[in-house]
């Protein structure tokens, strides 16, 4: 993280955790009154960048409150958990939903491609796997995968640079290997 950010991050994060979250989700009391997905999702992936436990928790509160098609209002009522303000299908909340999916798979810092570096240890469970595929990054598209069986983790990982673009450095999380 960043060296400014370092000091006021952690502590910021608290707060917002401890005085603006109900039922799992991120409360907006002022404008968007209620639950709110999308701002949900973007502690989700601060909490990540941290390296926070409590990220996967909000993921899976989430889910919880996802409709059957993965979507979710721009606020949900906390009482009735139907929408109760903005898009019905809020397309914002549904990216950032994605966009916390793909940082817990790969991430990109500075001229470092790292993978798998927010996977629960529950993803890593015989007979589970975690992939992503073709996936845009700043070093090219990816395809890599997480294959657990009763011997163990193997990982694999295609990168194919965009034209033009010189081979940079790729990470497996070492937590996790």
């Amino acid at each position: 993280l960043n060296e400014v950010c370092q000091p006021w991050l952690r502590p910021t994060m608290e707060y917002l955790l401890d005085s603006h979250f109900h039922q799992g989700l991120f409360f907006q009391s002022v404008f968007h009154t209620g639950l709110n997905p999308y701002l949900t999702a973007q502690v989700a992936r601060v909490l990540i960048k941290l390296e926070d436990p409590r990220a996967l928790k909000l993921m899976s509160a989430l889910s919880d409150a996802a409709s059957p098609t993965v979507t979710w209002p721009e606020a949900i009522n906390p009482r009735t958990q139907g929408g109760c303000m903005g898009d019905g299908d809020h397309g914002w909340a549904a990216a950032e939903f994605c966009n916390v999916l793909r940082q817990i798979v790969i991430s990109e810092q500075s001229s470092e491609l790292i993978l798998f570096a927010g996977v629960p240890s529950e993803w890593l469970q015989s007979g589970c796997v975690t992939s992503i595929h073709s996936a845009p990054t700043f070093f090219g598209r990816i395809t890599a995968s997480l294959e657990a069986d009763a011997r163990g983790v193997t990982a694999r990982w295609n990168l194919e640079p965009w034209i033009g673009e010189d081979r940079k450095s790729t990470r497996l999380n070492s937590s996790h290997a």
